[in-house]
């Protein structure tokens, strides 16, 4: 798993820590309380350098949150009958690219309600504008793509495994194969909204990059 990869990893006092994906041009915040992940989200680097600026970077900041908090309780999903379900993904397609810049935060949260929803064609072109317009694929996304079942290189990926916690059991469900070493590592999962590892987690994960 040598070479340069799109990855941060953090660690945090206790010896815990997570893994997220560095995204060219853009500035990531990472929210933690009591030793647990609670909050990634992505903005554009000229926007995350005045996160106070009204607008634009508010609208995002308070979607993300709201989403967020529906996603750590279980209740951000497209539901419906097919033409609402279809209706609510191309809303949930517009947020994520507002203003003609990409949301990464939004996206992975988007491919998991997707997925959900059972609206695997959205999912893939998801996959498809975040690859084409970041320049790396995100592993929550080609994951839930099936892109890492047809191919595309685990290692590739930004970061290397689920960013959500939630990811990890979708793992085998898509034919998903982690290098064994890195597979170990979730044995040391915490529980937590995005992907945090114990101390022994994080030095199984630092031992790969």
């Amino acid at each position: 798993m040598g070479g340069v990869k799109p990855i941060i990893a953090l660690e945090f006092e206790d010896g815990s820590g997570t893994v997220i994906a560095a995204l060219q041009n853009f500035v990531a915040r990472v929210v933690v309380d009591r030793g647990a992940v609670i909050s990634i989200s992505y903005a554009p680097a000229h926007l995350g350098e005045q996160p106070d600026t009204p607008g634009t970077n508010d609208r995002r900041n308070q979607l993300q949150a709201v989403v967020a908090t529906a996603a750590k309780f279980g209740v951000f999903r497209i539901d419906g009958p097919p033409d609402v379900r279809n209706r609510n993904a191309k809303q949930l397609a517009n947020a994520i690219r507002a203003d003609g810049s990409i949301d990464p935060t939004l996206a992975i949260y988007g491919a998991y309600a997707y997925a959900d929803a059972g609206l695997h064609e959205q999912v893939r072109a998801l996959h498809e504008i975040m690859k084409t317009q970041l320049g790396t694929s995100l592993f929550d996304i080609a994951m839930l793509a099936g892109a890492l079942a047809a191919g595309e290189p685990v290692e590739a990926q930004a970061p290397f495994c689920p960013m959500l916690s939630q990811g990890w059991q979708f793992l085998a469900v898509k034919g998903v194969r982690l290098p064994e070493r890195l597979a170990s590592a979730q044995n040391h999962v915490v529980p937590a909204l995005w992907t945090t590892f114990d101390g022994n987690g994080m030095s199984i994960v630092e031992s790969l990059l």
